[in-house]
């Protein structure tokens, strides 16, 4: 084998002979993976004893390009599973955005009789919230006053994260403190208001954010015009109520098309032609099939059964 035992490029290719032969006899079996590996590490100890040790620069360059080929390969292969985890992560959210619908819903629906009994609605929240706000906020604040010098500031940042807080903010910290009292002043102002168009005047300068706050109701239901509308009498309860059932329909079809989504995902029910299944099959398990031969290449660059040649190398 005079070409072979020559030359690199000669070396390197005979080199993959047996384990492309190997692989693709063993490729689509499930088990196929472990004789592989053991004909191949065979392989890769006999190599420089029967041809030549493999050239080091060779080895490095087919090494990382293999390397990189069978990443490739993996992120390709795993890309269903990736939809999948996708497309499940959609209809949870979607799930959880109507059970916390439904909930909100069910505690504002009753005050949506009239105008004013949700104006009586909004400013006992809005009595409550700004009550609530200043108190956590007293509450970091004593905490930084009387324990700063005693405590470290690991265990002053596990106190401050214990205590309750606003739903999706985290743990109370000095950034949210100031937005729990800037929240508090503008809603406080709606619980000390006395005629119906002082309240109009202050409700009409909440922000989308804020008026989901006071109400529970997501901006997507119905809007800050809308509810703004309905304070001023433009708009009947019957049209809030509307918007509401609205977006409800439009929650169960966002569930269902998820659902759908997921299941047509991970069933499959489109049967691939016989050459998109091979190749499908082929994504999916020619990836360790390389990078095992990459790491037979490292092993066929030194005789390790000759230990002169072993310690050389």
């Amino acid at each position: 084998m005079p070409f072979f035992q020559n030359t690199m490029v000669g070396a390197i290719f005979f080199f993959f002979t047996l384990p492309l032969v190997v692989a693709l006899l063993l490729i689509f079996r499930p088990w196929g993976l472990i004789p592989y590996s053991l004909v191949l590490l065979v392989w890769s100890l006999l190599f420089p004893v029967i041809v030549r040790p493999l050239p080091k620069e060779a080895v490095d360059f087919w090494y990382y390009c293999l390397g990189a080929v069978g990443v490739l390969l993996f992120y390709f292969s795993s890309s269903d599973e990736r939809t999948r985890l996708e497309l499940q992560s959609r209809y949870a959210d979607a799930l959880a955005d109507q059970t916390e619908y439904i909930r909100d819903r069910t505690v504002i629906e009753p005050h949506l009789n009239s105008t004013a009994d949700f104006v009586l609605y909004v400013k006992e929240r809005s009595g409550w919230l700004a009550d609530r706000n200043t108190r956590r906020c007293s509450t970091l604040v004593m905490l930084d006053s009387n324990w700063r010098g005693e405590l470290d500031e690991g265990d002053m940042s596990r106190l401050k994260a214990g205590l309750p807080a606003l739903s999706g903010r985290g743990g109370l910290t000095e950034t949210a403190c100031q937005m729990l009292i800037a929240e508090a002043k503008i809603v406080g102002g709606l619980a000390s208001t006395k005629t119906a168009s002082e309240f109009t005047l202050n409700f009409a300068q909440l922000n989308a954010t804020q008026i989901k706050t006071l109400t529970g109701i997501p901006d997507t239901a119905v809007r800050r015009d809308d509810w703004i509308g309905f304070v001023e009498g433009r708009l009947e309860a019957a049209t809030i109520s509307h918007l509401l059932t609205a977006y409800s329909d439009q929650l169960d079809a966002r569930i269902k098309g998820a659902e759908h989504d997921y299941k047509s995902a991970s069933g499959n029910p489109a049967q691939p032609d016989v050459l998109q299944s091979f190749l499908q099959k082929l994504r999916h398990n020619l990836w360790p099939y390389i990078v095992l031969a990459a790491f037979g290449l490292k092993i066929a660059r030194v005789n390790y059964l000759d230990g002169a040649s072993r310690a050389s190398g």
